[in-house]
């Protein structure tokens, strides 16, 4: 999560551990995304 929306949710007691800076982000969603379509294609695999 970005800082903005942590800071929504922890306030004061916000620390650096609690929130990713945009580029780290970005690359949390990307691995996420590749490893969900990696998850899929090996289903479709087992499908056929």
């Amino acid at each position: 999560m970005t800082k903005d929306l942590t800071l929504i949710i922890h306030g004061s007691k916000l620390s650096r551990e609690h929130y990713l800076n945009t580029e780290e982000f970005i690359d949390a969603v990307a691995n996420e995304l590749k490893s969900r379509l990696v998850r899929r294609s090996s289903l479709y695999v087992l499908n056929f």
